[in-house]
C-alpha cells in the first residue's frame, strides 16, 4: 500500500532481562564444562540449581538419529571388514 517492503523495517531491541541474562550464562557455563550434553541433560542441572526453566533447545540442524521408515531398504555396508 505504502510501497515500503517489510524486510526494510525492524522493531527496536529490547533490552535484556537481568534473569535471562543470568540463565545465558549459566548455559554457557554448563556447555563450556560438557559440549557434549544435549539440551534435556542442560536443563535437568539447571533445574537441579532450584531454577524453574522449561527445555530449551537450540536453533540448527537436527541430528538424524531416527530409525529408517517402514519398507525402506537399508542396504550392507559393504567396504566394512
Amino acid at each position: 500500500m505504502l510501497g515500503i517492503a517489510r524486510s526494510g523495517v525492524s522493531r527496536v531491541a529490547r533490552p535484556a532481562n537481568v534473569d535471562d541474562l543470568r540463565l545465558t550464562r549459566r548455559i554457557d557455563e554448563l556447555f563450556t564444562r560438557w559440549p557434549f550434553l544435549r539440551s534435556w541433560r542442560i536443563t535437568e542441572r539447571l533445574r537441579a540449581g532450584d531454577r524453574r526453566v522449561h527445555c530449551r533447545a537450540a536453533l540448527g540442524p537436527k541430528a538424524a538419529d531416527h530409525p529408517a521408515g517402514a519398507g525402506h531398504r537399508i542396504y550392507p555396508y559393504l567396504l566394512r571388514d
